[in-house]
């Protein structure tokens, strides 16, 4: 039996099964490597929240140990605003190694605002949302999960309420 071949038309078709399934896998390690990097910019954007939370957190509270040692010090009473208690300590005491500026920094601190802000997010502020439950949900247990949802879903007015009257 005689089979005629045209060796170029073979080596072109055999190319031809090559490229296509070159790009077919090609196509899926590109889709993976997308996931992939979806859930890699999640992770930056939680993270950066976690940190940014503990860092604002921390800072805070130096800061309210600093006004509370002040207080100590000085005998004044614990409803006194910041900005009044350092008045009245540096008016009456000097610090060694603590430049004026730091403890006047305190009086309107604006890491204070910033932690205030991250502890108590607003509930429209979605994108933040989103990243905070992200991040808090991978802590908590599946019990814990359904009843922090429900219970954000409730607080940011998402679930129906309905008057029953006084039962």
């Amino acid at each position: 039996m005689n089979v005629d071949v045209n060796y170029g038309e073979l080596i072109g078709r055999m190319k031809k099964e090559i490229i296509a399934e070159i790009n077919t896998k090609m196509d899926d390690a590109q889709a993976r490597t997308d996931g992939i990097q979806a859930r890699l910019t999640d992770h930056v954007a939680e993270s950066a929240f976690v940190l940014s939370c503990a860092k604002f957190a921390s800072l805070r509270t130096v800061e309210d140990w600093v006004i509370k040692r002040m207080k100590t010090v000085a005998n004044l009473p614990a409803e006194l605003s910041h900005s009044e208690t350092v008045e009245y300590f540096l008016r009456n005491y000097e610090v060694n190694g603590v430049p004026r500026k730091y403890f006047l920094s305190l009086r309107h601190s604006a890491t204070r605002q910033t932690a205030n802000n991250y502890v108590h997010v607003s509930p429209d502020d979605s994108d933040t949302i989103d990243t905070m439950w992200k991040s808090v949900s991978r802590t908590l247990s599946a019990e814990d999960k359904k009843k922090y949802l429900a219970l954000m879903n409730f607080g940011r007015g998402l679930t129906n309420i309905r008057y029953v009257g006084g039962r």
